[in-house]
């Protein structure tokens, strides 16, 4: 064995002395990056910079190099679910020297790869960094409109950054139709925003505004919206949509996957108004039958609408209330404030479906100018206040000394639109110290939507008689709601 092995080293190093060649080695030019940071953090829509220093171990004139700046999605391996995750496609950002855009990834995690390719050798200079990318609309106010009779959705973020067309700059979409109503849906699991337009409906990623679902994969029919309107029921088991009087549902993302929304709700006939009246620690959900004029209620889960059981004793009777609403909102103590009109006048009805009897209480309004002209109503959570607009004047009504008053008149030319209460969801713990203590109010002047920030005094009126905060560049404003913050 030992003599094999010495073979083959005496064949080695001869053929070693018998190699005569005369080699030429030159040093190759490579190029080293340094990008001022190890790792970054974006916001969504906002233009991320970084200018890389490149330096060269040989100058050479000859020597020419592309660039290319690639994002890859971080995903687990496996999911919740036990599945094996596909690899994420790398989304390329630039092909540009220094990074300079506008970022439109989904908020996620990323490893930012940066590669330097010399076109001569062939030589690449690879680098990756750990990129965060957050939402653009956490939180803040959706502000429904139309440009030139088509629906756009603008975005007012919690920092007053405004954002006029999103849905376009995300998806490259023009919505359909004019505009009707914006929600958002936003607990647990669950992350939607859904916009309502006189053609069709669209369900979008409320994070980031990238398109989720339309028409076809969210309703068994097809459904001609007039004024809908959108909730998740306080646990979370249902979201409710009520359009043209009839009340459709889905499940929510804790309780199941969801499907599309069911067809109209069979059992009572009825005409609803478009709102949803949590019921609390009662086990149902609650509506009001305009064509009957009483409450009606839904078992959680159940797509059956029922009528209550008389209740003796009760402020008035829930099973034939007489009157047509006109207005609801979220109130103090899980109460509702709504009011009722008939031919004699206007009335206040509390209604609290968390008590056993939910009837409170109920009277004939008094002493409130212009209430007959109300365009819009905005209940305080923390005062018996209640708020409506006419077409250039804000009112509030205090509910206990039965009375209105006139707080802020607009010029002739500004029509307002809506107006809103920045307080929590019926279900929310989440707290803000200026929940219940702000005003939002849209306006229309036949040129330019503007939403106006007025804030309260402890006593329910406009600190200084004045807004405290304007934006503008909105097309016709029909609707503003809050998409609240992730809890």
């Amino acid at each position: 064995m030992k003599r094999i092995v010495l073979g083959i080293l005496s064949i080695f190093m001869l053929s070693c002395a018998k190699d005569k060649g005369n080699y030429d080695y030159k040093d190759v030019n490579k190029v080293s990056v340094e990008a001022g940071a190890t790792s970054f953090v974006a916001q969504q829509l906002e233009e991320l910079v970084i200018t890389p220093v490149l330096s060269e171990s040989i100058a050479s004139a000859g020597d020419s190099y592309t660039y290319e700046w690639t994002a890859y999605p971080v995903v687990a391996e496996v999911s919740q679910s036990g599945v094996k995750q596909e690899e994420p496609k790398p989304i390329l950002l630039s092909k540009e020297k220094d990074l300079k855009e506008v970022i439109k990834l989904s908020p996620n995690s990323y490893f930012l790869q940066y590669v330097v390719t010399n076109t001569k050798t062939g030589l690449k200079a690879i680098n990756r960094y750990p990129l965060t990318v957050n939402g653009a609309f956490y939180e803040g106010w959706l502000v429904m409109s139309n440009v030139n009779d088509k629906a756009q959705l603008s975005f007012i973020r919690k920092d007053n950054q405004t954002f006029l067309n999103p849905i376009k700059d995300i998806n490259g979409l023009d919505l359909e139709g004019k505009g009707l109503k914006t929600y958002s849906g936003i607990i647990s699991k669950m992350d939607h925003l859904y916009v309502f337009t006189d053609q069709t409906s669209y369900q979008f990623n409320a994070n980031d505004f990238n398109l989720l679902k339309t028409e076809d994969d969210l309703f068994l029919n097809k459904l001609r919206f007039t004024d809908p309107y959108y909730t998740v029921n306080d646990i979370n088991s249902d979201q409710y949509i009520i359009n043209g009087g009839k009340v459709h549902a889905d499940i929510s993302a804790d309780f199941g996957a969801p499907g599309k929304y069911s067809g109209a709700f069979g059992g009572e006939d009825a005409d609803l108004f478009p709102y949803f009246f949590a019921a609390g620690k009662q086990i149902y959900n609650s509506f009001y039958d305009n064509k009957h004029k009483r409450f009606l209620f839904a078992d959680y889960n159940s797509r059956v609408l029922r009528a209550f059981t008389p209740i003796v004793g009760a402020s008035y009777d829930v099973t034939n209330v007489g009157k047509t609403m006109i207005a609801a909102d979220l109130g103090m103590d899980g109460a509702y404030y709504t009011v009722m009109k008939d031919a004699s006048g206007y009335y206040y009805y509390g209604y609290n479906p968390s008590l056993k009897t939910p009837a409170d209480t109920n009277w004939a309004i008094q002493n409130s100018p212009a209430l007959e002209k109300a365009t819009a109503f905005a209940a305080s959570s923390s005062l018996k206040h209640l708020y409506y607009t006419t077409d250039q004047a804000i009112y509030l009504y205090d509910i206990m000394a039965n009375s209105s008053r006139k707080l802020y008149e607009f010029p002739a030319n500004k029509k307002i639109k809506d107006i809103k209460m920045y307080k929590a969801k019926s279900w929310s713990a989440y707290r803000d110290p200026l929940y219940n203590r702000r005003l939002v109010v849209g306006t229309y002047d036949g040129k330019e939507g503007e939403v106006f920030f007025f804030d309260l005094t402890p006593t329910g009126d406009i600190e200084g008689g004045k807004y405290v905060q304007s934006f503008g560049d909105f097309g016709d404003i029909v609707q503003l709601n809050y998409r609240n913050p992730k809890e």
